[in-house]
């Protein structure tokens, strides 16, 4: 996991983008390769490049 000094702010995402994690999610946890930990994923903002 890559961590930064920065604090990073989760996205302001839609209801279908929303729907589309989920769906990722349920995907990568029902994978037969899968280990017994659930996947989450998470959507940070991405951060401005500072000029």
């Amino acid at each position: 996991m890559h961590h930064t000094k920065d604090h990073a702010q989760f996205a302001s995402l839609s209801d279908k983008d929303l729907n589309k994690i989920r769906e990722a999610e349920k995907f990568l946890n029902s994978q037969p390769d899968h280990s017994s930990e659930e996947i989450i994923l998470l959507a940070y903002k991405q951060p401005q490049p500072h000029r």
